[in-house]
């Protein structure tokens, strides 16, 4: 398995991320760094992979739109005025023809390098809540600071609920050890995975 930042000039639309929180009068402006996109590049590549490979249909392509940081400004409930924006989205198409996007994605992806775990689980709780659960499975990444022998740990956390109802909560996936190629951490980052941590 790879996870490779190698190519990201074509992820990088919106070089910053923007959050709002209106009702705190926040305004977060996040500066993702090449390390901070892996996570979104390596979904994407292994969907591509598994659509060659058949394990996913055809005609999936003409379900769903994978997106890279759209913004969102339509939370409802406690998150109402708010602004968010994902790593990774795969939209639903809707409608009798299937070319109108839905409201919401089914699925996000939000990756954390300076972000604490905690925080990472409070942008599942706003993507879902603040979705009325439409945002149905949530992906998150926690990157950790390199070790001595430049090894990185990742840990993948998956958090599932269904319209109307509650969260299962957030279980750990997997972890990973990646190897770190870089003579600079922050903007030159190639991430390559090597083994398996563990599997809870």
């Amino acid at each position: 398995m790879i996870l490779s930042c190698t190519s990201l000039s074509s992820l990088l639309i919106n070089p910053q991320r923007i959050h709002s929180f209106a009702s705190d009068k926040i305004l977060q402006v996040v500066m993702p760094s090449q390390l901070h996109e892996c996570a979104a590049e390596w979904v994407h590549d292994m969907i591509v992979q598994a659509r060659m490979e058949g394990i996913i249909p055809q005609g999936w392509r003409g379900t769903m739109r994978i997106r890279h940081s759209p913004t969102y400004k339509n939370f409802v409930g406690e998150y109402r005025g708010r602004w968010k924006e994902a790593d990774l989205t795969i939209i639903p198409l809707v409608g009798p023809d299937r070319v109108k996007k839905a409201k919401f994605p089914s699925v996000i992806l939000e990756s954390g390098w300076t972000e604490t775990l905690a925080k990472l689980k409070d942008d599942a709780r706003h993507w879902q809540v603040g979705s009325g659960q439409e945002v149905r499975v949530v992906l998150l990444v926690k990157f950790y600071q390199p070790n001595r022998q430049k090894r990185i740990r990742l840990d993948l956390f998956i958090n599932r609920t269904r319209p109307g109802g509650q969260s299962h909560g957030i279980e750990r996936y997997a972890s990973f050890f990646c190897i770190l190629y870089t003579t600079d951490f922050f903007t030159n980052v190639s991430v390559a995975s090597v083994a398996y941590l563990s599997y809870p």
